[in-house]
């Protein structure tokens, strides 16, 4: 076995035993930049009690040179992840489960290298923001169609109060639920990195 097949068996050896004890499943490439050998993440980060998936592409990758088209391809990619991953979180069935698989998200963030959280952290409020804006408008145009509808049928006054009634009565639309679940996301990711600042400040990851 040459020096090469040697480091690359140790290399592997000591990854896998430090993935043992965080917890983390990890599926690495082997690569050779510039002569330099190494491991890189292949996928997705799966955290082993809630399986919460974190965008391969939010996290962080070997330094490698790459043109503009290129690092526009990759703000784009980690744009669409960290949608797809907050759509995710707002189709949580409970409150609760919503925010135990955010806390496990962000902590998970947070123990990344200097950098990181704060990318994590503008890109999960830019992406909330942006998805927040278009359900909110989605759900007021469907709140009018409703309100059309009623007047379209009612047929006398009496009729017309027991549809307001039963208007206001009626359960939320799934558009209105995301709404709130958005909201309260906005709220929890908030309080979590002020939660986290007062411990993270010091290490200049919230700095």
């Amino acid at each position: 076995m040459n020096s090469m097949s040697k480091a690359y068996g140790k290399r592997r050896q000591a990854r896998l035993v430090l993935l043992t004890q965080t917890g983390l499943h990890m599926s690495f490439l082997f690569y050779s930049v510039s002569g330099v050998y190494g491991w890189a993440p292949s996928s997705f980060v799966i955290a082993k009690r809630d399986m919460s998936v974190v965008p391969l592409s939010i996290q962080t990758r070997c330094s490698a040179a790459a043109g503009s088209d290129s690092s526009s391809e990759n703000q784009t990619s980690e744009a669409r992840e960290m949608k797809d991953l907050i759509l995710s979180l707002s189709k949580e069935r409970t409150d609760d489960s919503r925010r135990q698989r955010m806390q496990c998200i962000f902590t998970e963030a947070f123990s990344r290298p200097n950098g990181d959280p704060q990318r994590f952290t503008h890109l999960f409020d830019q992406q909330l923001i942006i998805l927040g804006d278009q359900v909110k408008a989605k759900a007021a145009a469907m709140a009018i169609d409703l309100e059309q509808e009623a007047d379209t049928h009612a047929i006398s006054t009496e009729q017309s109060l027991a549809d307001n009634e039963a208007g206001k009565m009626r359960e939320k639309s799934a558009e209105e639920k995301q709404l709130w679940a958005l909201v309260d996301m906005m709220v929890q990711s908030k309080t979590i990195v002020k939660r986290a600042s007062g411990d993270l400040g010091s290490k200049g990851r919230f700095g």
